[in-house]
């Protein structure tokens, strides 16, 4: 704490400082001015608690600084140390809350507690300014939480939507005038440790980012809000009621953002438009579907529409993109109106020409569509040459979202005849390859004909035979073929979705239990407890994380496969032949007290079947068999002189040296004494 001295006396202001017991007040420094001009200076520098001022200066009156002080500096406490009795000096002194005005000479007893009622006015005033600016921080901190909250409660709360409706509007969260809305889901992993890693570790602050981010997009044109959806698992929702541009478009420009900023993009489950707010419960399940259901092999499609089937990837385009059911763009066609521009993600490339929303033009589209010919992917009007590569082959063809054109769009739309790829009207010809036969016909994006076909995903059923008998043959070569096999099936087919993978793991550990249950038996449970705990070790890859490899997959399948096999092997030979891991437990253990009982359990196996063993294998029972491995045990100890026969007797697990020797005597016929003789004879 700081307090400032000021008097155009030295000698004054020496005598304050000699008076006042600052180290009692818990003033720490001491400063001092010599006018009131100099005192403002010193008070904007170093804002100290208390003044200590004359009222009757050469340059700046006390009445000035006190003024001033009230004025802009409200929280820094002043006293008047005066020599003049003037009773408007001390009615202004109270009107601009000076704490005292004490006469010249100085009472050393009034000057410090007129000091005292400063210092704890300041602490007081100092801890209720610290209190509300904690209270606003927290408020700030709550504000955008609570906001969440209520837009979550739209989603999730059917008796508190209507209040929490309200209240958006009231706090201007969202504009009262909306009619219609789609929810947006973004797709979050929090798994993704080199992402993570940037914030610390903190999930949390990551998704307070990608909200910021897409907010900055949304709130340039007021066309919607990102939040974080608080609902259910970690979620960063988007409401959006008012676009200017198509949502793939917005997506992209978002997307875009993130990238700079996070360098990944993300995923964007998309739900169809509807009444707000009674479509919003519909539209998170849709968007929730929406990312379950897009095809991981897509790496350029971020855009996920409800109702859009998983297109083929590794290349392959249906038409201009994907088939949803509200916008056109190049990448997304659907049977609504055209978008606007080139949209990159569904449509991408290294060498572009031109593809447009609305006007025609000629060139290479390459990317999603690619390839080495010429043509055009436009929005409203046709014209005509090669689409290739996603749509790929050797004839001409247009690929429009409204109007008609001919030519043969060939590879992924395959076949020898001509045709049309349109969003609204529709063409002839033959479009053969996964989209249609040999007939003529159109892939429309608003109303797609009962023959077109669709990649046939790839199920657990396919390939359980193969892993069932890799499993249990146990062959690294068999392991590794099963594992090989599927990864090349899943790129064969074109199409894998995370809710593909999410069931494909649960067939799997369901496959699992059967196997164990089938070779083991009762003794399944342990075994499953064990390879469950090894699944810690060997987490499967995320299904819906920000990247997706089929060779990560492919080496998790392989290592789920061998722990399986290891387990089935390893339990099956001990189960085969228990005894010799039984009597090499009793060749270290021998010493021990031994029983039946527990050596059953020890390897889970019933009393019943170690004593039938024994007779069977050794011609005795379990307790002749210990004693005889103790007798000849003691024999071999028997030859060392120097141990005593009661010692030799408790080495053994005999703790009754008399029991002892009549035991030996029984399995060998002499005593311990005279066996020993013999020997040393």
């Amino acid at each position: 704490m700081k307090a400032l001295i000021v008097d155009d006396e030295a000698r004054v202001r020496k005598a304050v400082r000699l008076l006042v017991d600052w180290e009692a007040h818990q003033i720490e420094e001491i400063l001092e001015a010599g006018n009131g001009n100099e005192a403002i200076a010193l008070i904007r520098q170093e804002k100290p608690a208390l003044v200590i001022m004359d009222m009757m200066m050469e340059s700046g009156s006390g009445l000035e600084l006190m003024t001033w002080v009230d004025e802009f500096a409200g929280s820094t406490k002043f006293i008047v140390v005066s020599g003049h009795n003037d009773f408007d000096f001390v009615r202004q002194t109270v009107r601009h809350g000076g704490i005292d005005y004490i006469l010249k000479p100085i009472d050393p007893d009034m000057i410090n507690s007129a000091v005292s009622k400063a210092v704890s006015a300041w602490r007081a005033e100092e801890a209720e300014r610290s209190h509300r600016q904690h209270q606003s921080l927290r408020l700030n901190e709550i504000k955008p939480i609570f906001g969440e909250k209520l837009l979550s409660a739209l989603i999730d709360d059917k008796v508190n939507a209507e209040a929490s409706l309200r209240r958006l509007i009231h706090d201007g969260i969202i504009p009262p005038d909306i009619k219609i809305s789609r929810l947006l889901l973004v797709q979050t992993d929090s798994g993704n440790n080199p992402l993570l890693r940037r914030f610390g570790g903190d999930s949390e602050l990551l998704y307070y980012a990608i909200v910021n981010i897409c907010n900055e997009f949304l709130q340039q044109q007021s066309t919607g809000i990102a939040f974080r959806y608080w609902g259910g698992p970690p979620e960063i929702a988007i409401l959006l009621w008012e676009p200017h541009e198509s949502v793939t478009s917005l997506i992209s420009r978002m997307n875009q953002g993130i990238f700079l900023t996070l360098q990944f993009r993300m995923h964007f489950g998309i739900s169809t438009p509807g009444a707000f707010p009674a479509h919003l419960p519909a539209g998170r399940t849709e968007a929730a579907e929406a990312l379950l259901r897009r095809n991981l092999l897509r790496h350029e499609d971020y855009c996920h529409y409800a109702g859009a089937e998983a297109l083929p990837g590794a290349g392959t385009s249906m038409g201009a993109g994907s088939v949803a059911g509200g916008e056109t763009d190049v990448g997304v066609m659907t049977g609504g109106k055209p978008g606007l521009g080139a949209v990159t993600g569904g449509v991408t490339g290294s060498g572009t020409d031109e593809v447009t929303g609305r006007k025609s033009g000629t060139g290479a589209a390459t990317g999603g569509l690619t390839g080495s010919g010429t043509g055009e992917v436009t929005g409203r009007k046709s014209g005509a040459g090669a689409a290739t590569g996603g749509l790929t082959g050797s004839g001409t063809g247009v690929v429009t979202s409204r109007k008609s054109g001919a030519g043969a769009a060939t590879g992924g739309l395959t076949g020898s005849g001509t045709g049309e790829v349109t969003g609204r009207k529709s063409g002839a010809g033959a479009g053969p390859g996964w989209v249609t036969g040999n007939g003529a016909g159109a892939v429309t994006g608003r109303k797609p004909r009962d023959k077109r076909e669709t990649a046939v995903p790839l199920s657990f059923a396919d390939v359980q035979e193969d892993w069932r008998m890799a499993v249990i043959s146990g062959t690294a070569e068999a392991l590794t073929a099963a594992a090989q096999h599927w990864t090349q099936e899943l790129s064969r087919r074109g199409v894998v979705t995370p809710q593909m993978l999410n069931d494909w793991k649960a067939d799997a550990l369901l496959l699992r239990s059967r196997l164990v249950r089938e070779a083991l038996g009762s003794q399944a449970a342990n075994v499953l407890a064990e390879l469950e705990h090894g699944d810690q070790q060997n987490p499967s890859p995320q299904p819906s994380g920000y990247s997706f490899s089929l060779f990560a997959w492919r080496d998790w399948s392989l290592a789920f496969m061998q722990q399986l096999s290891r387990a089935l092997t390893d339990r099956q030979q001990k189960e085969r032949n228990p005894m010799t891991e039984i009597v090499k437990y009793i060749e270290q253990n021998y010493p021990s007290d031994l029983s039946l009982q527990e050596v059953a359990g020890k390897f889970q196996v019933s009393r019943e079947y170690v004593s039938r063993r024994f007779k069977q294998e050794y011609g005795i029972n379990f307790s002749d068999y210990i004693v005889s491995v103790r007798i000849e045990k003691a024999k071999l100890l028997m030859q060392n002189p120097g141990l005593k026969l009661a010692q030799i007797s408790e080495m053994v697990g005999f703790h009754d040296v008399k029991y002892f020797s009549k035991v030996f005597k029984k399995h060998t016929g002499h005593s311990p004494k005279d066996y020993r003789d013999q020997a040393e004879h």
